[in-house]
């Protein structure tokens, strides 16, 4: 892969791994303790709210996890090969995610197979 490319897909995961950072941090303050409710309702509303700040903050923490593993790939010199069958994600894929670990053929199988 040429450099030119490899620098701007560093930037742009480095990017996305300060606002992923920084999102899962300010999430905590969105909670809304169950003392500041003030009925029933207001109650089972937090109880939502939090429910979805908690699962916005996994994904979160998953999307960190794996923006790290492409640096690391990078600073390895694996990057923009398939973990799973080892040939070249290609340019486009990674170009929109920048974050890929599957070629396009491997994360197709994968999602029909687990999701």
């Amino acid at each position: 892969m040429i450099e030119a490319n490899l620098q701007k897909i560093e930037r742009t995961l480095r990017a996305r791994l300060e606002n992923y950072r920084k999102m899962n941090t300010e999430g905590n303050s969105l909670m809304i303790p169950a003392t500041e409710c003030r009925d029933h309702i207001d109650h089972v509303s937090a109880g939502l709210l939090n429910n979805v700040q908690v699962l916005l903050q996994t994904q979160g923490h998953e999307l960190v996890e794996e923006i790290e593993a492409a640096l690391s790939r990078l600073k390895s010199g694996q990057y923009g090969e398939c973990l799973r069958c080892e040939e070249d994600i290609g340019l486009e894929r990674l170009e929109a995610n920048p974050a890929a670990a599957l070629c396009f053929k491997c994360q197709s199988l994968f999602e029909k197979r687990y999701c």
